[in-house]
């Protein structure tokens, strides 16, 4: 279906969650008006002005539910904000390490992927009494209580780079919850496309925290995961009637996970001034996990396009929407 959004004219899509979109719109070189769309109700949450130096926003559930949190991944310092509704600006946080690379909520908690393979655990209702008791400025003085899980790495992963075969290849890593579970999924990719993704394989890692490792997991089940730099989510494929199980569904990503969609606006076309052939590297694809057969997995696409946006579509709108089996 083609839904048309005239509340999104002139903004840019910065990620989902559930059936709601991040759309932001940037006011100037420092400034970003941010708000919560829900395209199929209509409904509209306006956000306090953040500076253009976060690179994702993450979410603790729906607007409607109690102690909604929405935080924000500094795209340079290991620092994030927050904001629940009613508050009139964001609290800000400061950790010591890089930037984080991906957060995600799951269980309560929110967790950050941290320098390595450490993850960062951070319990909402922490966040939630910090505020309330008028905490302005986190920063040292804050009461939130973070934890700092030192997870043992997977063995056959070396820091950033693989070498096989004699040539390197990287990792974009994401944070996925899962039926309750933690993943760590691994995104292995070759540069050697002139800073341009190309995908050769992923793997997949579940959070022990008894023992703090990682460990990998050979098989989804009935799991199928849609896997992006702005959101990423896990379904049942017998729930959504797919027959597709045990599958990672990609698209597009930028090498760098702090990169912007607006921030990158005077990058595209530029392969195309340069007479570069824009449509064949392997950026969106199916790719199932145990494929030792080596099939293919992966579809060229237009490098020049930012990556898409994964979101739900509500039952009660696909009910109304999706015909009759049998009817015309």
């Amino acid at each position: 279906w083609e839904l048309e959004l005239s509340e999104a004219y002139g903004k840019y899509c910065w990620g989902s969650f559930c059936d709601w979109l991040i759309m932001v719109k940037k006011i100037d070189n420092f400034h970003l008006e941010v708000n919560l769309l829900n395209p199929f109700s209509g409904r509209q949450i306006s956000l306090p002005l953040i500076w253009n130096f976060y690179h994702k926003m993450v979410h603790s559930g729906l607007p409607s539910e109690n102690n909604f949190i929405c935080m924000l991944l500094h795209s340079q310092y290991c620092e994030l904000a927050f904001w629940v509704p009613g508050a009139n600006s964001w609290r800000k946080h400061k950790l010591t390490g890089e930037p984080f690379e991906d957060a995600v909520f799951c269980n309560g908690s929110f967790y950050l992927l941290a320098d390595g393979f450490n993850i960062w655990q951070i319990d909402v209702r922490s966040i939630y009494s910090s505020i309330s008791k008028g905490d302005d400025d986190f920063g040292t003085q804050s009461k939130i209580e973070t934890q700092f899980l030192e997870v043992q790495r997977p063995e056959i992963l070396q820091e950033g780079i693989i070498l096989h075969n004699h040539h390197d290849y990287q990792i974009l890593r994401y944070l996925v919850e899962s039926c309750g579970e933690l993943l760590l999924v691994c995104r292995y990719f070759s540069t050697k496309q002139d800073a341009v993704l190309e995908t050769l394989k992923f793997e997949v890692y579940s959070l022990d925290f008894c023992q703090l490792s990682w460990k990998k997991v050979e098989d989804l089940g009935d799991q199928m995961i849609f896997l992006g730099k702005c959101s990423s989510t896990s379904f049942s494929a017998m729930e959504l009637g797919a027959g597709i199980r045990n599958s990672i569904f990609f698209c597009n990503d930028p090498i760098v996970p702090w990169w912007n969609e607006w921030d990158s606006d005077h990058l595209k076309g530029i392969l195309t001034r340069f007479g570069a052939n824009r449509t064949d590297v392997s950026n969106w694809g199916i790719f199932r996990l145990g494929n030792e057969d080596g099939e293919p997995f992966c579809f060229h696409g237009d490098i020049d396009h930012w990556t898409y946006t994964w979101f739900t579509a509500p039952s009660w709108w696909c009910y109304r929407n999706i015909p009759p089996e049998g009817s015309s």
